[in-house]
């Protein structure tokens, strides 16, 4: 009778080497996270008539595009000087109108929208082309978009 002996050449399952490329995988993932994450400075409190909300303008293309009237529209934002909030069902975004200078001549925009659980600044600028209360408000309604006002509380 013939016996045949067959030895395991066969090594061990190394889990180290995976252990290793998933910690890389979740290091890189953390990071690119960390990156998107926007800064305290580019946080920003914001008033919708009676809510409170944190907008991340980092983002945003107001500084850039419209440069200091975009600040001063932020600042006239964070003093509460907000003469109307709109809201457009179909794109989400809330349209914040303030009145610049308290004389019904020069009034700022600012446009933010919902991203999630968060609030992001599309953008602010100063709308020269109105003159009056109802030079913006033409403006705002002319714009081919269905707006809906939202009463202040």
């Amino acid at each position: 009778m013939t016996t045949l002996a067959v030895t395991n050449t066969r090594r061990p399952f190394n889990i180290l080497p995976w252990i290793v490329l998933l910690a890389i995988a979740g290091l890189a993932i953390a990071g690119l996270m960390a990156a998107s994450t926007p800064s305290i400075s580019e946080m920003q409190q914001v008033q919708i008539d009676w809510l409170t909300i944190e907008v991340d303008v980092s983002e945003s293309h107001a500084v850039d595009r419209h440069g200091s009237d975009a600040l001063r529209v932020r600042e006239c934002m964070d003093s509460g000087n907000i003469h109307s909030t709109w809201w457009n069902p179909y794109s989400g975004k809330y349209i914040l109108v303030c009145n610049l200078d308290g004389d019904d001549v020069t009034w700022g925009v600012r446009i933010v929208r919902r991203v999630g659980t968060k609030w992001k600044e599309v953008t602010a600028f100063i709308r020269r082309q109105a003159t009056s209360w109802s030079d913006m408000e033409e403006y705002l309604l002319d714009g081919g978009d269905v707006l809906t006002w939202i009463a202040p509380k």
